[in-house]
């Protein structure tokens, strides 16, 4: 197990995050950052697949990363017209 912390800049937005395992996608967990913030989660250590889900004001910078615990491909993104985003990203639980 790993202490995997998620940190999150989304000024007038929120961000939507569900973090599934790369072979039981039973397996979910899920928190939701509201303007910015950071949660802390305990995975087991391994591959997941986490998905992001953004809605507020069109034009407005978001970011989501993993600051200890794990690796992941920053999240760095404008929502566009439409106050929308979302995508996904490949998370390894384990210590850097």
């Amino acid at each position: 197990m790993a202490k995997v912390t998620f940190a999150s800049k989304c000024r007038q937005s929120i961000v939507g995050v569900t973090i599934q395992s790369d072979t039981d996608p039973s397996e979910a967990e899920g928190f939701t950052f509201r303007e910015s913030g950071s949660k802390t989660v305990d995975l087991a250590n391994g591959d997941r697949v986490v998905s992001y889900r953004a809605v507020g004001t069109p034009e407005t910078d978001f970011s989501l990363e993993v600051t200890k615990g794990g690796t992941m491909a920053m999240v760095e993104r404008t929502l566009p017209e439409n106050g929308r985003a979302a995508g996904d990203r490949a998370l390894t639980v384990g210590e850097r």
